[in-house]
């Protein structure tokens, strides 16, 4: 089946000869007024509302399948089915282009130094009795350990736990999106080398603490000087350790390489 003849709106609106990525948005489009799971048309009945060649629909599909948005099932049943991506799907991929396009951590503690202060204060004015619950149960938790006697593992997970639980009091699904994103690219940063240090985290474990107790005071101005001594202490972790903050310490020319956790 050839591709049918276009007018020229049509034509600008598909880019040309973009009649993939075209496609693609019609695919999703059809997709959102189906529910998960509900058949969205069999292929020649896509092909006919489309009026797209069979290539054309197959490469779409494969580009909205990869999105979570479609399902394409063969069989006597089979057809093209609605999806929807999970939200570990709707976070890893912004992570993964981030990383793409040359983001660094340094990139990361800059967006955060803006955003991270303001969030934390909203998080003061949260109306949930059960998150105030919730934020006292961890504060005790982290108050009961040292933050030395965390592994590294640990002392990250205790990082994403708070941060995520302070942007979720913000009652702002943008702040906990963009608190996961940016928490799920730093974990693909595998060579980091954060938290090695003993003092490293205990000094974690202390600001970690002061930001709980700023926030469950409910006072905003605390709570942001809490906030950003946290973020302080990441940026001089990011200058200690080199430019794209992968573990690589930077160093003068003839100076001897130090793992992190070395004493010079």
């Amino acid at each position: 089946m050839g591709e049918k003849k276009t007018d020229s709106v049509t034509r600008r609106a598909t880019g040309g000869d973009g009649r993939v990525a075209w496609a693609v948005r019609q695919l999703e489009s059809i997709s959102l007024h189906h529910e998960k799971g509900e058949l969205v048309g069999s292929e020649p009945e896509l092909l006919e509302r489309l009026g797209v060649s069979r290539p054309t629909l197959r490469q779409a599909a494969k580009v909205a399948a990869a999105a979570r948005m479609i399902s394409v099932r063969p069989g006597v049943h089979g057809g093209y089915y609605a999806e929807r991506p999970t939200a570990k799907d709707s976070i890893r991929m912004p992570a993964r282009y981030l990383r793409l396009q040359g983001a660094t951590l340094r990139h990361v503690h800059e967006m955060s130094t803006q955003l991270f202060p303001g969030l934390a204060a909203l998080a003061t004015r949260c109306k949930d009795e059960r998150l105030w619950d919730r934020l006292t149960a961890l504060r005790s938790s982290l108050a009961g350990r040292p933050g030395e006697a965390d592994d590294v593992r640990a002392i990250i997970e205790s990082e994403v736990a708070l941060g995520l639980l302070l942007a979720e009091m913000t009652t702002n699904p943008l702040h906990l999106l963009v608190q996961h994103i940016l928490f799920e690219f730093g974990d693909l940063e595998q060579e980091l080398k954060f938290y090695r240090d003993e003092e490293d985290r205990r000094c974690t474990r202390e600001l970690q603490v002061r930001l709980c107790d700023a926030v469950l005071a409910r006072d905003e101005e605390q709570t942001r000087a809490a906030a950003a001594a946290r973020l302080h202490m990441l940026g001089e972790w990011i200058d200690r350790y080199g430019p794209g903050a992968l573990g690589r310490p930077r160093q003068q020319a003839g100076a001897p390489r130090l793992n992190i956790g070395e004493k010079a």
